[in-house]
This record gives structure tokens, C-alpha cells and sequence, in this order.
């Protein structure tokens, strides 16, 4: 019986540590290949919500309701990962599912509304901004006012965030819309129980 040369041994060697090299990259692979789907699926908005968590901004508790604003991503507010959905959700205090309470649209859907604040005095209120300003924040604002089922605009000016940048400044601004576009929006209730 012949003796296996160095050569032949060597090629074994090479062969083995090849094979364990591949075996090693196949699980490295399926590994990061797995983890990706993982993060995929976390940063993918929620199929009955419509919005990414990014999008969520001010919350507010009103009578039995918690109230959460979800903005869009526009030149005054830029997110990174957001969808079309602007407005707000609703959930009773004790419960923790949020549902769509009141949906803002753009017309044109360049204005880009955005819930930028809500507050109470006796009723809810919203401010919203559309992105035609001069820049730096600023746009036409509109205040909502929600009551009895309903959503009406209660004052039109145009917004900078110096100028308005507290709740008491927003509330007592009289309408002065001039040549603003204060009806590039339409306000849908979506959960009026």
C-alpha cells in the first residue's frame, strides 16, 4: 500500500479549510440575511396605523381620550421615514391601542398640512401648517377648533415659530388671512364614538 504524498495531504488540508470557510460564510449569510428581515419588518409602518413611530409628536389628555398627533415629512418638518398620514389618533385612557381619529389632506397635496400643536380650552383645539411660508418653519396656519362631532376653523394666519411660539400667542390670534390660502385642507373625523 502506497503512503499518501505531502502533496495529496496538502490538497486535503486546502480542500477541508475551504469547505469550512464556505460552511462558516453560509451561516454568516442566513444569519445577516435574517437580521435584516428582522429590521425590515420593525421600521415598516403599521398595516392598521399608516405611520411610522417617528411621525408621532405631542400628546394630550382630553376628557377620556388620549390624543397623539402624527405628522408627514414636509420642507418645515422633514422625517425620515414617514407616510402620507397627517393628523390625529385617539385612545381611551385606559386602553393602549390608538385608532385614527381625525385625518388632515392637502389640497394641493404640495401644501403638505401638519398637526403642529393641540390644546384645550374648552374643547380641543389644533393648530395645522401647510408648508408655503417663507422657510425656517413657517407657513399658513390654521386653528381648529373640535366640538359636538365637528372640526371648524376658527382663525387663519400666517405662522412663524418665533412669533407664535407658545399656546396663549396661538389662542388669542385673531384671523388675518388677507391673500393666505386658508382653505388648502379638508378635515376628516374618522372615530366619532
Amino acid at each position: 500500500m502506497r503512503k499518501p504524498s505531502l502533496q495529496f495531504l496538502a490538497l486535503g488540508l486546502a480542500t477541508a479549510n475551504v469547505l469550512t470557510g464556505l460552511f462558516i460564510t453560509t451561516l454568516l449569510l442566513n444569519s445577516y440575511s435574517n437580521s435584516n428581515k428582522t429590521n425590515k419588518t420593525e421600521t415598516q409602518p403599521n398595516n392598521t396605523t399608516s405611520y411610522y413611530q417617528e411621525q408621532l409628536g405631542q400628546k394630550l389628555d382630553y376628557k377620556d381620550y388620549s390624543y397623539t398627533l402624527v405628522q408627514r415629512s414636509s420642507l418645515n418638518i422633514p422625517i425620515e421615514k414617514s407616510t402620507d398620514f397627517a393628523g390625529v389618533l385617539r385612545k381611551p385612557l385606559n386602553s393602549d391601542q390608538y385608532e385614527k381619529y381625525l385625518e388632515v389632506t392637502s389640497n394641493p397635496d404640495s401644501a403638505k398640512n401638519n398637526p403642529y400643536l393641540m390644546w384645550v380650552d374648552n374643547s380641543l383645539y389644533i393648530l395645522i401648517v401647510d408648508q408655503n411660508g417663507a422657510g425656517s418653519g413657517e407657513g399658513v396656519a390654521k386653528v381648529i377648533k373640535i366640538e359636538d362631532g365637528s372640526a371648524k376653523q376658527y382663525s387663519c394666519f400666517y405662522y412663524s415659530p418665533e412669533k407664535f411660539s407658545d399656546v396663549n400667542s396661538i389662542r388669542t390670534k385673531k384671523s388675518d388671512a388677507g391673500d393666505l390660502d386658508c382653505d388648502n385642507y379638508s378635515i376628516k373625523l374618522l372615530n366619532n364614538n
